[in-house]
């Protein structure tokens, strides 16, 4: 670690376009190089510190002083850097990729590679539509400058987001965040650079690119509050292990994807059935997904229940009964999005419909919660069993016992301390042998890998926290203009969506 002074050699970030308007591509390239071996000659280091100012924190800033911290930036912070730009979207955002200082650690410097925003490429490349990045959406580029400590700011954190993702990062209007990647000093270099992947190159039939927070939805308007201003055309995902994609409920129509067979009343347990980690129906489900299931349903205006459809197939309704309403309805919404919508809808509700519908499915697979199995309490007790080998085989040279012939013990047999025995079952795993005890199976090795085929009966060990999903119910609620709609068939693999 390097404690540097507020001064030290490096620049801040070169002006693209003074760098490109003056001609003088090929200086800088040369200062580049030059400064590229002056880097490596010197010592390496993790972070370094550097005096800063902080006035919101009541604890060191009162009575209008400043209160001043020291900062620590290390190895793979995304950090904010003085910039003209303080203040704006477009303010200067980099990440931390090394450090290093001179040899007496007086002074340091950070090799940043930078985030440009959508304006910085919009002066770069004249094709670039910066109406399809949000403001502070970042485009990572393989530029990069080495910048003494003084020009540090603050740290932050820019989300990767991926669009295919289960469980996207909670994104907010003024969150950074990553979609795409720019090779600014790579094999693109010239007139065709573009970025990497292309916005909406694998959303929709339409390609249109997706921009979950345009600028005014910074400006205070909002889907949810019916903004004449936003656009109003909500997004459907189809979470299947094979699709995992979006889709425009305007185009929806006009690839015949709207499910005018199958009975309104099961539209629920269709969405229940697309499993997010298959490229199959949930099979409990599936039947409902057919043409035939009409001869099976009676006629309702009514939504058929999850405790109906295990009651139709001889389960009974107490397995889900560690499972809150409130989950189990959003287990069967609908995943959607919407551009400049409020309260997450803009990232969406994928992550908690995919948790929510694994639940249910954990349920009926371990007929009830899966810590309350007759699988769980077996693997409890063969991991007991594996515990007491590895005692054994750990102490073996200091206990005269045949592990071999499991002979019977006439005195209690004290469990080690979680040192002692995952202490041995570590030093295994770094040698790659067997203990040191008199037996040598199991060896350590062996009990971790059957433990790891134990835990995998087991897609999902988590407990349900009620008040959450209370709340998030109540927030579906105030969703449902969203929510509503026609019932909407997947266009590739025809799940409801």
């Amino acid at each position: 670690m390097s404690k540097s002074r507020r001064r030290g050699r490096g620049r801040g970030r070169r002006s693209l376009a003074a760098s490109r308007n003056s001609g003088i591509d090929n200086v800088v390239a040369q200062e580049k190089a030059a400064a590229d071996r002056e880097f490596a000659l010197m010592d390496r280091v993790y972070a370094f510190t550097v005096d800063g100012l902080r006035t919101s924190d009541k604890a060191i800033s009162n009575a209008g002083n400043l209160g001043i911290r020291n900062v620590l930036f290390k190895t793979g912070d995304d950090v904010i850097l003085n910039s003209p730009y303080d203040g704006t979207h477009d303010i200067w955002i980099g990440h931390i990729s090394q450090i290093r200082a001179n040899q007496d650690r007086t002074e340091a410097i950070a090799k940043v590679r930078w985030y440009w925003s959508r304006n910085d490429v919009a002066a770069y490349i004249k094709s670039f539509k910066p109406e399809n990045y949000s403001p502070y959406e970042r485009i990572l580029s393989d530029d990069y400058d080495y910048v003494a400590p003084y020009a540090f700011q603050a740290i932050t954190h820019v989300h990767e987001y991926h669009e295919e993702d289960l469980n996207p990062p909670p994104i907010s209007p003024t969150s950074f965040f990553l979609r795409t990647t720019l090779m600014y000093r790579g094999p693109l270099h010239g007139p065709n650079r573009t970025l990497q992947p292309p916005l909406g190159e694998h959303s929709c039939v339409c390609h249109v690119a997706y921009n979950p927070y345009p600028l005014t939805a910074l400006q205070g308007d909002s889907v949810l509050t019916s903004s004449p201003h936003l656009d109003k055309d909500p997004m459907h995902f189809c979470p299947r292990l094979d699709c995992r994609t979006w889709y425009h409920s305007s185009c929806l129509p006009h690839l015949n994807a709207v499910d005018v067979v199958a009975p309104p009343s099961t539209r629920g347990i269709r969405l229940l059935a697309v499993d997010p980690d298959s490229e199959a129906p949930f099979v409990l489900f599936g039947h409902f997904c057919e043409p035939e299931s009409r001869d099976l349903v009676p006629e309702s205006t009514e939504q058929m229940t999850v405790h109906e459809v295990l009651e139709l197939w001889g389960r009974h309704r107490s397995i889900l009964s560690h499972l809150p309403p409130s989950l189990l309805t959003i287990a069967q919404s609908p995943i959607v999005r919407c551009s400049g919508a409020s309260n997450g809808w803009a990232i969406g509700n994928v992550a908690d419909v995919v948790l929510a519908r694994r639940f249910v499915y954990a349920a009926i697979e371990h007929d009830g919660a899966p810590e309350a199995s007759e699988k769980w309490y077996e693997l409890l007790k063969r991991e007991r069993a594996r515990q007491e080998d590895l005692f054994w085989l750990t102490q073996g040279r200091t206990i005269d016992v045949d592990i071999a012939m499991n002979c019977e013990r006439d005195h209690e047999i004290h469990q080690p301390g979680g040192h002692e025995l995952w202490g041995g079952l570590w030093d295994g795993l770094q040698t790659g042998t067997a203990g040191e005890g008199i037996s040598t199976q199991p060896d350590e090795v062996t009990a971790l890998e059957g433990l790891c085929e134990d835990l995998a009966q087991f897609d999902l060990l988590a407990s349900v926290y009620v008040p959450y999903w209370e709340r998030r119910a109540r927030e579906f609620e105030a969703a449902a203009e969203l929510l509503s709609g026609p019932a909407f068939v997947c266009p590739q693999c025809r799940s409801a969506i």
